[in-house]
């Protein structure tokens, strides 16, 4: 994985806030174990201005990266999960710099909303694939407290 994959997985890390708890019913999870392949990404603000809870996988990633491009690191911690978080934490820490510095680097490779597809879901852990410096790289996901969340961690 290029240097790019990494600080996004590196980013990735930092962001789990905790949202509010919410319990799956079994129509939700019957919807969760459904896998889509070759989705388009929609690109509309109202998908990245949604509330976290109500995104479905691409959108989270879409709203993580619109996140990073506007530096806004409290947005930004909303779709990582605490795997991630803690990840990044230690990145931070080892490279000798805050969670926000790294976090705002212009290192990252999307000045612009990358091309996404193959969105997968199977039960509470799922998959996007994005593209980066003309490569699809897999960024994978958990559920956590009813919220899709990037889990670099996993990767």
């Amino acid at each position: 994985m290029k240097i790019y994959g990494l600080i996004f997985i590196a980013l990735a890390a930092i962001a789990f806030s905790a949202c509010s708890g919410t319990t799956t019913n079994n129509s939700e999870n019957a919807v969760a174990n459904k896998t889509v392949e070759n989705k388009p990404a929609e690109t509309t603000p109202e998908r990245t201005q949604t509330a976290a809870h109500s995104l479905d996988p691409t959108g989270t990633v879409k709203a993580f990266i619109s996140a990073y491009q506007k530096k806004d690191v409290d947005e930004m911690k909303k779709y990582l999960s605490k795997g991630s978080l803690e990840m990044f934490r230690q990145t931070a820490e080892l490279q000798g710099k805050t969670e926000k510095e790294l976090m705002t680097s212009d290192d990252m490779p999307f000045k612009e909303m990358p091309e996404m597809r193959n969105e997968k879901i199977e039960g509470d852990t799922a998959s996007v694939e994005v593209k980066v410096e003309g490569k699809w790289e897999k960024t994978p996901l958990v559920k956590e407290n009813g919220s899709w969340k990037l889990a670099f961690d996993k990767s």
